[in-house]
């Protein structure tokens, strides 16, 4: 059936339809955009993070060279100045070198001075080899792997950020766990949904007021047409108090019913 086929009721129901399928478009599209945004946020936020903590690596570092501390004092205070940085509450930084041995690890301290070369995720990735792959490729980047979450016995997905800084062989690393990111996003998807919902509805209240109002009163003044073509005169004229066309409609049918 042709558009101009329809009823004004179908055509404002394909109307409805029609923008409702844009809007649940567009707020797909605006998601799926959140996401990647929040996410790429999230990571400058742990970038910065294990910039800095490199940047207090680096400071002592260069005390050490200059000889106002020795070098065992400045690692140490290095590693006291980094273990107590939290971020997000449960967030953290540690620190292993490029022989996969781990130097600080601030939630899981039965892991220092461990050699964590064969520790590897339930999906299989050598997480701590890939954290010293990165950091000896590129001097810094990311890293995807699951890992236990303070609080949570199953691993969940994580990304870090690893850092290394060269004089000692330290790899300096965050992350952010991905579900917190998820549920974050929820929240911004659920008022989406709210808002695409809420447009529909008043769309949807706006085409019943105008079925009501225009529709069912034109539908009706058509068949009073029709039933006068007929020569039946019993048909009401319909509201010929109105000021707008449905009015001008009934006056003409009531004009049409005297002659």
């Amino acid at each position: 059936m042709r558009l101009k086929d329809l009823s004004l009721a179908g055509k404002m129901g394909v109307f409805i339809a029609a923008v409702t399928a844009l809007n649940l478009l567009a707020g797909g599209w605006a998601l799926y955009e959140g996401r990647q945004t929040l996410m790429e946020g999230k990571q400058r936020e742990v970038t910065a993070i294990v910039e800095a903590a490199h940047s207090i690596v680096a400071d002592f570092g260069a005390r050490a060279a200059k000889g106002e501390l020795s070098d065992g004092d400045a690692r140490a205070g290095a590693i006291t100045a980094i273990r107590g940085l939290r971020y997000q509450q449960d967030d953290y930084v540690w620190i292993n070198d490029l022989d996969h041995i781990v130097v600080m690890h601030p939630i899981r301290p039965a892991l220092e001075g461990q050699d964590v070369s064969g520790l590897k995720d339930p999906a299989g990735t050598f997480l701590f080899r890939e954290f010293v792959t990165v950091a000896k490729r590129d001097g810094a980047g990311y890293v995807d792997y699951l890992w236990p979450k303070p609080g949570l016995q199953e691993p969940v997905g994580k990304t870090s950020f690893v850092k290394l800084y060269r004089p000692w062989g330290w790899v300096v690393g965050s992350g952010l766990y991905v579900d917190d990111v998820d549920a974050e996003f929820l929240q911004v998807a659920l008022r989406t949904v709210a808002s695409v919902l809420g447009v529909t509805g008043a769309m949807l209240g706006f085409a019943w007021l105008f079925i009501r109002a225009v529709a069912t009163p034109l539908t009706a003044s058509v068949a009073a047409v029709q039933r006068l073509a007929d020569d039946d005169l019993s048909v009401s004229e319909g509201d010929s108090a109105r000021s707008d066309e449905i009015g001008d409609l009934s006056r003409a049918i009531a004009t049409f019913k005297t002659k």
